[in-house]
């Protein structure tokens, strides 16, 4: 989970994932590749985006500074309260709360592993 927030924050860091193509907001030159690699980078964005850093979502790191187990914060989901990743680490397992850990960040890199592919 740390590492995806830290992945997310790096291309965020730089300004998102840009198309290497020129001329991608000048109609005239639209071709199919071009469109496919302007789909291809927005749909990685809006994964990039859901990611981004905010101090009242799960990745809480400040900018420019990566994520770690104490500034990554899980919960709110199920009943539990919401803790950084650091608090959970140190409790017994609580296996609705790592499966919704899997599926989000499952979520995020098929998501992203799709658009690249």
């Amino acid at each position: 989970l740390v590492d995806l927030f830290n992945f997310a924050n790096l291309l965020n860091d730089n300004g998102g994932v840009v198309a290497t193509k020129p001329f991608l907001n000048l109609n005239i030159f639209k071709t199919k590749e071009i469109e496919n690699e302007e789909k291809m980078c927005n749909d990685i964005n809006s994964h990039l985006s859901k990611l981004n850093r905010d101090p009242y979502s799960m990745n809480r790191a400040k900018e420019k500074l990566p994520s770690t187990v104490n500034n990554v914060y899980v919960g709110g989901v199920h009943g539990f309260f919401t803790h950084p990743v650091s608090f959970w680490l140190n409790k017994k397992p609580e296996p609705v709360l790592e499966k919704w850990v899997k599926n989000f960040v499952s979520s995020h890199t098929n998501g992203i592993m799709k658009a690249l592919s």
